[in-house]
């Protein structure tokens, strides 16, 4: 059976080769498989394109890869992934036969090293000096950047880092069949430091005991301080003034610490001399009516002139005397005060006295809240007559007769509060506040953005779809930045997944809405500073604090460019530049234009 069908088939191909062999005598000639590759060894992954090189016409062709993938293009191409030797067979047919071709081992794809590595630690007070540990697998080579422009190419190198910062560590590892791979690791390594340094003025020979302590200090993170003046009394103010109640030679010391645990000590010694110094108080500084006896009381050294001038145009010369302000209003009090010396100083306290009757202020008003909206109502008594009995109105037709009453609002609306106080002395007031209650019923907050991923330049549009009644917004874009506007436009300030959150208002009752990640900005976003001197007024330093730029291009407004990070330029004249920043990112697609004039 075998015989009759190769002599069947023998016979039909000899029938169509004669048929054909005044029309194409090329077409039945037997095809032999031949092919070429490209790139055949390299750094995994690598892509090979192979080339059909057979002869005698095939229209067919199967190609067997090596590495699971089987095609049926005449030149296919492919993607090797993992390391190793790959061998390639390819079979082509026509209708005069078939051949195949094989190719042993004819693809070499090599590995590449897996880079990794640690250090001692991460963050610490400055000088810190890093054991990086290199844990990558596979390489003979390194090469180490440290990110403050040194570099080394030891396996297990040692860095100190000197300046305060954080740096970017990354690692290239070579191996023997030249193939490569980095690691980046951004701001992994963070140095703080702290450095305590001050100044303090010198006063007159007259007033040295006042001193003025100016803090320069420097350092990075959130920094606090602690005086100590040498004489038992400390400050923790930034920069203080003190006054030394007696003269003599103190030792002045400063200790400044961050949030990061570094701290500094800077001490000076000082010498205080004994001087005059103008210092007094009242019995009282303020009184319900005229005429008011008020006690004054000189906190001077004795054995010192004095001079008192009550802002009334009334005067006295004694070291504590008593005044009578015969007329309502506020008085300005100064004291002279001259010792044997000839040295003298002088104290003004502005509106120090008060005549006039006695008065309240809400503490706590206004406010508002949702119905049923409960209300403690506190006043403060700002005048010196005792109060022995309020009055109160909340003004949706309830009163009392408490001191801090609680009401209860149960209708949505704006309410005003007034409160009637009576002195010891009969004195009267009246305080009244206009919408000091705000009660609403609760809104149901909601909106949309009509973009959602987008580059930063693009202005999104969001749609309130708030129900309930809402009468204020109030967003939050997640970028520090804030609107008030029922349906805000905003530009972007920063890259990334951003939450978006929308408080709603319904007179003074709210409710929020946070949708998180709601937004994707792509970088770039332009940034930019510029500064410069009195003595090259001219001459400008230009910042780049773009997010997320590959490349920028700087217009200074005056014809010249520049593509620096950080360029500095010289205009020709005076006159008024717009500064135009471009800051692009090829990967997303996105610029980013900021104009500064």
């Amino acid at each position: 059976m075998k015989s009759k069908s190769w002599l069947k088939n023998f016979i039909v191909r000899l029938v169509l080769c004669s048929t054909l062999l005044f029309t194409s005598m090329w077409a039945c000639s037997q095809p032999v498989a031949r092919f070429s590759g490209t790139t055949l060894s390299g750094c995994a992954p690598i892509l090979v394109h192979f080339t059909d090189e057979s002869t005698g016409n095939p229209n067919y062709w199967k190609w067997d890869l090596g590495n699971g993938t089987i095609s049926y293009l005449q030149n296919p191409s492919v993607t090797y992934f993992s390391t190793g030797l790959y061998s390639v067979k390819l079979v082509v047919k026509s209708a005069a036969g078939e051949d195949s071709a094989v190719r042993t081992n004819y693809v070499m794809v090599y590995a590449v090293p897996v880079v990794n590595f640690s250090a001692s630690q991460t963050t610490s007070c400055g000088p810190l000096s890093v054991n990086f540990s290199n844990q990558s697998t596979a390489g003979n080579s390194w090469q180490w950047d440290f990110g403050d422009g040194i570099f080394a190419d030891l396996q297990h190198p040692a860095h100190t880092y000197t300046q305060t910062g954080n740096y970017n560590v990354s690692l290239k590892v070579t191996n023997s069949d030249g193939c490569n791979a980095t690691l980046l690791k951004q701001a992994y390594i963070s140095v703080n430091e702290v450095k305590a340094l001050f100044a303090n003025s010198v006063a007159a020979r007259c007033n040295p005991t006042k001193i003025t302590f100016q803090n320069n200090s420097s350092g990075n993170g959130r920094l606090q301080y602690k005086w100590f003046f040498g004489n038992g009394d400390s400050s923790v103010l930034q920069h203080p003034e003190y006054t030394y109640p007696t003269g003599g030679n103190y030792t002045v010391r400063l200790v400044v610490k961050n949030e990061f645990g570094c701290e500094d000590v800077f001490s000076k010694n000082i010498s205080v001399e004994n001087a005059v110094s103008a210092a007094f108080s009242s019995n009282i500084t303020s009184a319900c009516k005229a005429p008011a006896a008020i006690q004054f009381s000189n906190q001077s050294l004795t054995g010192n002139n004095y001079y008192w001038n009550f802002g009334d145009t009334l005067s006295a010369a004694t070291a504590n005397p008593t005044h009578v302000f015969t007329d309502t209003g506020k008085f300005t009090v100064k004291l002279v005060v001259r010792n044997n010396n000839g040295c003298l100083d002088s104290l003004i306290k502005r509106d120090y006295i008060h005549i006039q009757k006695p008065f309240v202020l809400f503490d706590n008003l206004p406010d508002s809240g949702c119905v049923p909206f409960t209300k403690k109502l506190v006043a403060i008594d700002n005048g010196t007559d005792s109060i022995i009995n309020y009055s109160w109105n909340f003004g949706d037709g309830h009163t009392a007769a408490a001191i801090s009453p609680t009401h209860s609002y149960t209708t949505p609306g704006y309410y005003t509060v007034s409160l009637v106080t009576t002195g010891l002395s009969g004195c009267k007031d009246t305080t009244i506040v206009e919408h000091a209650i705000g009660a609403g019923n609760k809104p149901s907050p909601a909106f949309t953005a009509d973009i959602r991923n987008s580059c930063a330049q693009t202005e999104i549009s969001f749609t309130d779809e708030s129900t309930g009644g809402a009468t204020m917004w109030q967003w939050d874009f997640g970028d520090n930045s804030q609107a008030m506007e029922q349906h805000p436009k905003h530009i972007f300030t920063d890259t990334g997944f951003l939450d978006v959150q929308m408080i709603v208002f319904n007179g003074g009752c709210a409710d929020t809405v946070r949708k998180h990640n709601y937004v994707y900005i792509k970088p770039a976003i332009a940034k930019l500073k510029y500064d410069f001197t009195c003595a090259a007024p001219f001459t400008f330093s230009f910042s780049n604090h773009s997010i997320g730029a590959e490349s920028w291009q700087w217009d200074f407004g005056d014809g010249a460019t520049s593509t620096e990070l950080n360029p500095v330029h010289t205009y020709s004249d005076t006159g008024l530049y717009s500064v135009m920043l471009t800051a692009l990112n090829q990967t997303t697609g996105c610029n980013f234009l900021q104009t500064k004039n």
